[in-house]
């Protein structure tokens, strides 16, 4: 009896992983395409279609209902929204800004080691402050991705590229220990001969 009882639990167990991943699977699978539509739509000279950018993003709301812990996916939906937001002004714009921020914030949440994914986050606030003052909040949530990304990037041309980019503009709300995270990127940045002298 305690044998039977035994397979059953193995059995439940092993049908709730394989529900797990055939969830992850199909999200996955889902994913694909617009990912590789956002990917290419940020290469230089791309000039992404709204209609298509739509298209994107609600096949990642698709992709993320059946597999909501995806990073990539809510990732891609502020990649989508901060394109779609380049091409809107006024509180549409603000709007899209927001998504893309809630959008990175909970890509962060899930993906808490991507040095990428806080100067994505980074980037977008910066961009948000470019169309309204930042808060004091969200002043300190960017002064935050800042030292985040390089923290966890410290050797990443991508990252060290966007941190120096967006850093000196955003001076006046960094923090010290951000200031000197700024400081760190520049100083690897030259030393991988990202920036000149």
């Amino acid at each position: 009896m305690r044998r039977v009882g035994l397979r059953l639990l193995l059995s439940v167990l092993l049908l709730g992983l394989a529900w797990l991943a055939g969830r992850q699977a199909l999200g996955n699978y889902l994913a694909l395409a617009p990912l590789a539509y956002l990917h290419d739509a940020q290469l230089p000279g791309a000039k992404p279609v709204r209609a298509d950018l739509d298209a994107a993003v609600a096949q990642l709301r698709r992709a993320g209902a059946v597999d909501p812990g995806d990073p990539d996916v809510a990732a891609g939906l502020g990649q989508a929204r901060l394109l779609l937001a380049a091409q809107t002004t006024g509180a549409p714009r603000l709007a899209l800004l927001d998504a893309a921020l809630r959008d990175y914030r909970r890509a962060t949440a899930l993906r808490p080691n991507s040095p990428y994914l806080w100067a994505a986050l980074m980037s977008t606030l910066y961009l948000r402050a470019r169309s309204q003052p930042l808060s004091p909040s969200q002043g300190a949530e960017l002064a935050q991705a800042l030292r985040r990304a390089v923290r966890l990037g410290p050797w990443e041309p991508d990252v060290l590229l966007e941190v120096i980019s967006v850093g000196p503009a955003a001076y006046a709300v960094l923090d010290a220990r951000a200031r000197a995270a700024l400081q760190l990127a520049a100083q690897h940045a030259l030393a991988l001969q990202l920036q000149d002298g």
